[in-house]
């Protein structure tokens, strides 16, 4: 009984220790804000130059311009500021046509899968009204006369068909092309490539065919008028606002005009750009694309064109202008796809007078001014050259510092402007009206491009702004070849100390600081070599450690670490970084380069990952061969190590020892005794080691040419032993330790740490490839083991589960599991050796790398340190010691060394970020720029601490009894995870069932953190932090999209953006309070205004010509029949739908206003055809009074 008694109050312990204990957690959790509520996906904006233009239309009235592309995308632009992105529902099909219902807010566009679709553009975000889908023919051609409901729609079988658009039926009328051509002619006219109406006339069409025959078509009679024919293709017509003549362009570069009394013979025929050949014949040209007669009511006409010309270079670039006897020719960067004499009215019978013509090129719009002398080109004031150079990497910045973008404006006005000849007027197209609202907070974009530039965006409004430009090109030597080493891969910039690094695809990095004054100095240089694979016959050169130099040649002591050759030379490189003193304009200007040599005459991997600590004044970058670490302030190289290196005893493929001597040095010194005692400035470590290169510094201005050993370099080397699978008789534990002796201190006592090696196991084909750098603040103490926890770290001391693992590989059966561990880790049979053909393919495709520095915490403090993730889903972190003066910063070395831990997760590392107890983002305070600040770094100390949040909650969790200080939120393509430090466990954890992340990053939403990730399925995912709860899971974008994968980037406030196509970025939000916003945001497109009268017909026309007014209702409307079936199809569109089920504009009072107000249109018309009448009876009368007055009192012989 007393067992039993007993035994009850220690379960009743247990019971009241584990409630305290949750009571104690529930405390301690997190508050989160955030709920699914706040998250809703929309599309803000869209910068830069629509891709792949194919058609243009413009508003004279409303002054806006419409651009269709090939991927279903119309753009709409008036005044800047003005921009509205429209796209086709459920298709990409390309845009063939645009027409504009001139003053009535509406627009027309015609696909290339036979569908027109009616646009209203009344509202900020237009929508389809009606759809009508042509089923057995392809349209080819439509054309809309002005303040007409009627849409003349041609087919490439020959045959016209008419639309009312406003109701999109199919009328009964139609033109079929055996009744448009000649009785005797037998063959096929062609498809109908145009339309249009008489300007005089409009009961006479003009129907253009292929084959170059053209038919005036007298639609009242329903038969033909006249025909026109000529031996070439046609192309385009134009017609002469008198309606008496027309102008034709043909396929051989001829202009031909026809007088309609005289059909059977042109006019005249020019060819403006041919030249006589050696027989006398005219040389042949290529097709002019497009004509444009357009007449002045003082002056000389218009005739403007396209193509036409002779030369094939220039011919699809041209423009020519011709007006009287003078011809000039306008040649454009790239071809020309449409263009739009841009003039006030819309009525062709009037006299237009353009007063400029907008030119839509494959890569750009430009806009040309015909009332100035030489035709100069107004300023385009869209940001539409973000595609001047491909742009290869972007990075958006929302919520930026407030005097950044003004400080980057300023030093960007001071460049000099180009010396283009440009248009003193402003620019035409103002139509429009702006939005009544922006965001509160400065907004920025920085672009890197193919021809190594760097550009930096104002993207706080609808219009994207250019505010500096850097060439980083002006650095290097000039190249005969192409700019491809040149291409910006990855670019970093510290918002707070404006410090610039940019990694290229030539594999150098460059570091920029932001200077408003000229400066002329020299830019040190860093030389250095990563391998992908251990080659023991390499060269000394291929070994090489890195190597500083300045612009005049190589500085510093050859004395390095013991058992590497300096060289007399510097290794090839992709770029050469120009010689002699550099004159650095006010902006970026550039600080430290760093260029990796070429191996076996191959050039290095591009850069996969770039990360720089203001903080600790620090740069770490990584490609597939391996990771680099340099030291900003003093210009050295402080880590070169290969990806296999990197993981140490814990490395899946262990590989023979790199060493940069040749090969009968290494037989030497194996043949000598190995147990020698290296010097003072190495350390050995038993096992796989870090092979740390060191470098002298770089001499640049303010800094000496000679310091010592101990100032300039990295006195620090590990050395390993055997591999893992030679040493089965010593077991993993006790026995090996990794001994890490710190750099000598300045009282001369190094400090030793003992930490143990242990054994990783490996997972079948993963190769170690880094994915991602990243510098970051984290509490690092050795791992505590928890029950009910995932184990994610792999720590190397926790000396007790060493000894226990040392006893039982000794045992029969860990013998056995450490061979089979062996064999999974390198394949079925494949040897150990040195790095044969299938280990060197594995390693050099799987690199990849994901870098983020911070600082962690040993014995309750904080230090530096550099997280390392690859991509085989290991996360490394290494130890940063930086001396604790200013003075000291700039005279004693910085160490890295590695911690020993590994965390590891599936599929590759994305993003690192490190929250502290309350769950603020804890970040690195460098420091802050200074506007007095010259170009060399001052002498200031490195602080290296974290935020205001971070400390009080810091200090928060000291006085806290939980040990978890802070939580990692670690996230690769399969799996996220968030890990409590110091004890390395698991405490929240979500993982990936069928789409991997292509995309992860933690930022601020209501001033809380969360994480965004967007999935290779197309989906955008949001999680709360810490508990990674699920906030938004919504589908974006189109699976399989390699260039929105690679270019996504998310910001705080809730906002992304990514590259949509080769010339455009897309801007989104996340926010749902920001998506209620967008519409004020977006501004008015349509503006109601009066339409300008049409010309009143003369006197003469009155008199002698038709007074019958044509009656298109009567023609088209139900007295012509009904349309065949099948022949188009009617889709009421999404806004036709809503306005039916919410207005109800089908009601008997909304027909009766129809028809008040159509039947008050009517009347009016018949009053003004009544005043003319009673006007020319007036004036008839007149005349005959006259004419009786004049012959009353004369006889008959006087007459």
């Amino acid at each position: 009984m007393s067992r039993i008694k007993k035994l009850g109050k220690v379960i009743d312990g247990i019971r009241h220790s584990m409630t305290e204990t949750r009571q104690k957690t529930e405390s301690s959790e997190i508050v989160e804000t955030l709920q699914p509520i706040n998250f809703h996906v929309c599309e803000t904006v869209r910068y830069g130059f629509p891709y792949q233009p194919t058609t243009a239309a413009y508003d004279p009235v409303q002054n806006l311009i419409a651009i269709g592309t090939k991927s279903a995308v119309i753009r709409l632009f008036g005044q800047p500021g003005v921009d509205c992105c429209i796209k086709h529902p459920d298709t990409n099909a390309a845009v063939l046509q645009l027409l504009f219902l001139a003053n009535e807010g509406a627009l027309i566009s015609v696909s290339s899968n036979d569908n027109i679709h009616l646009w209203n553009i009344r509202q900020k975000k237009p929508e389809i009204v009606h759809s009508l889908r042509f089923e057995k023919e392809k349209i080819s051609f439509c054309h809309l006369p002005v303040q007409c409901k009627w849409l003349y729609v041609g087919t490439e079988r020959g045959n016209v068909h008419i639309v009312n658009i406003e109701c999109f039926q199919l009328s009964g009328y139609v033109i079929n092309w055996n009744r448009a051509i000649d009785i005797s002619d037998k063959k096929h006219p062609g498809a109908v490539v145009h339309l249009s109406d008489n300007p005089a006339d409009p009961g006479k069409l003009l129907i253009g065919f292929e084959s170059g025959l053209i038919v005036a078509w007298d639609l009242k009679s329903r038969q033909v008028e006249a025909r026109f024919s000529y031996a070439e293709g046609l192309t385009c017509i134009s017609w002469h606002h008198e309606g008496k003549q027309f102008l034709s362009a043909h396929i051989d570069g001829s202009l031909v005009t026809w007088n309609l009394r005289t059909p059977g013979k042109p006019h005249s025929i020019q060819l403006p750009h041919a030249r006589d050949g050696p027989e006398g014949r005219p040389e042949s040209c290529f097709p002019i694309a497009k004509v444009a007669w357009r007449t002045v009511r003082n002056g000389e006409a218009f005739v403007i064109f396209s193509g036409g010309l002779a030369n094939p270079a220039t011919a699809a670039s041209s423009l020519t202008v011709m007006r009287g006897k003078s011809v000039s020719v306008l040649d454009m960067a790239s071809a020309i796809v449409d263009f739009i004499p841009l003039c006030d009215t819309p009525h062709v019978a009037d006299f237009q007078a353009p007063y400029a013509v907008a030119v839509l090129l494959e890569k750009g719009l430009v806009v040309v001014d015909l009332t100035s002398a030489g035709y100069p080109c107004f300023e385009n004031p869209y940001a539409m050259d973000v595609h001047e150079s491909p742009v290869t990497c972007c990075r958006y910045l929302a919520d930026c510092p407030p005097d950044l973008i003004p400080a980057l404006y300023s030093v960007g006005a001071k460049a000099k402007p180009s010396h283009a000849a440009r248009s003193s007027g402003q620019w035409p197209i103002k139509g429009g009206k702006w939005g009544v609202s922006a965001c509160s907070y400065p907004e920025m974009l920085v672009t890197g491009h193919a021809d190594g530039s760097v550009k930096f965006w104002d993207a706080s409004a609808v219009m994207l702004q250019v505010l500096y430009t850097l060439k980083t090109g002006k650095l290097f030597e000039r190249r005969t070849t192409t700019d491809e080493p040149l291409a910006i891969s990855r670019l970093v910039l510290c918002q707070d100390s404006r410090v610039l690094v940019v990694a290229a695809a030539g594999g150098h990095v460059v570091v920029f600081r932001f200077c408003q004054h000229e400066a002329t100095a020299d830019v040190s240089v860093v030389h250095t070599t990563l391998l992908s694979e251990l080659d023991e016959h390499a060269s000394a050169d291929a070994h090489d450690a890195g190597r500083t130099r300045s612009s005049q040649g190589v500085s510093g002591d050859k004395g390095g670490v013991q058992g590497q050759a300096a060289l007399s030379h510097d290794p090839k490189t992709s770029v050469q970084v120009r010689a002699g003193a550099h004159k650095l304009a006010p902006g970026y200007q550039a600080d430290l380069v760093c260029l990796l040599g070429w191996v076996d005459d191959e050039p290095p991997a591009p850069v996969s990952s770039l990360a720089y600590s203001s903080a600790y004044g620090t740069v770490a970058f990584g490609n597939d061969n391996g990771l680099v670490v340099l030291d900003c302030l003093q210009k050295t190289l402080l880590l070169c190590v290969s990806t296999a290196d990197l993981y140490g005893t814990q490395d899946p493929h262990a590989r023979t020892p790199r060493t940069p001597l040749s090969r009968k040095e290494q037989d030497s010194r194996h043949a000598s005794d190995g147990a020698k005692t290296p010097p003072s400035e190495q350390v050995t470590r038993q096992g796989r080691g870090l092979p740390v290169r060191t470098a002298p510094r770089a001499t640049s201005r303010g800094l000496s040419r000679t310091h010592s050993a101990a100032s300039h370099s990295l006195p620090l080397t590990l050395a390993r032993g055997p591999p893992l699978a030679e040493q089965p008789s010593q077991p993993l534990g006790g026995d090996s330790p990794l001994s890490v002796l710190s750099p000598t201190a300045p009282s001369g006592q190094p400090a030793l740490q003992q930490l143990q090696p242990i054994a990783v196991p490996a997972v079948r084909g993963a190769g170690p490839r880094c994915s991602s750098l990243r510098c970051l603040l984290s509490p690092w103490r050795p791992c505590r083991r928890r029950r009910g926890r995932e184990r994610l770290c792999l720590s190397a001391t926790d000396a007790s589960r060493s000894a226990r693992a040392q006893r039982r590989l000794s045992t029969g059966q860990g013998r056995r599991l450490l061979a089979q561990l062996e064999r999974v880790q390198h394949g079925d049979g494949l040897p150990r050796g040195r790095g044969g053909p299938r280990l060197r393919g594995r390693v050099h495709q799987e690199a990849r790398w994901v870098l983020r520095g911070c600082r962690h915490v040993v014995d309750e403090r904080t230090t530096p340190s550099l997280w390392v993730g690859t991509s085989v889903g290991a996360l490394l972190v290494l130890d940063i010691q930086l001396p604790t003066t200013a003075d000291a910063r700039l005279q004693q070395p910085v160490m890295v060394s590695p911690s020993g831990s590994i965390f590891r997760l599936r599929g590759a590392l994305l993003t690192v970020a490190l929250l502290d107890c309350s769950g603020h983002l804890v970040h690195s305070t460098g420091d802050k720029w200074k506007a007095d600040q010259r170009r060399c770094p001052s002498a200031e100390p490195v602080r290296a601490g974290t935020s205001k949040a971070s400390r009080t909650a810091s200090q928060s969790g000291e006085a806290n009894s939980d040990p978890d200080r802070q939580m990692a939120v670690v996230v690769s393509e399969q799996q996220v995870r968030v890990i409590s430090l110091p004890s390395h466990t698991a405490r929240f954890k979500a993982d990936m069932a069928a789409d991997g992340i292509a995309r992860a990053d933690v930022v601020t939403l209501k001033d809380t953190l969360c994480l965004a990730c967007l999935l290779t399925g197309a989906r955008l995912l949001v999680y709360s932090l810490p508990s990674l709860r699920t906030l938004l899971d919504a589908d974006y974008g189109s699976a399989g999209d390699v260039r929105m994968a690679r270019t996504f980037c998310f910001s705080n406030k809730g906002h992304a953006l990514y590259l949509c196509s080769p010339s455009e970025l897309q801007k989104l939000t996340l926010s749902a309070d920001m998506a209620k916003e967008v519409t004020d945001m977006l501004g008015e497109l349509f503006i109601p205004c009066d339409t300008p009268e049409a010309p009143k017909p003369s006197f003469f026309r009155n008199l002698f010509g038709s007074s019958a007014v044509l009656d298109r209702e009567e023609l088209f409307g139900d007295s012509s029949g009904k349309a065949l079936r099948m022949t188009a199809t009617h889709i009421p569109g999404p806004a036709s739908l809503t306005e039916r089920q919410t207005t109800g504009t089908l009601s008997e009072i909304g027909r009766a206003r129809e028809a008040v107000d159509e039947r008050g249109h009517r009347l009016g018309e018949l009053d003004d055809r009544t005043q003319r009448m009673r006007d020319n009876a007036e004036q008839f009368q007149s005349n005959s009074r006259a004419l009786a007055d004049k012959y009353k009192n004369k006889k008959w012989y006087q007459l």
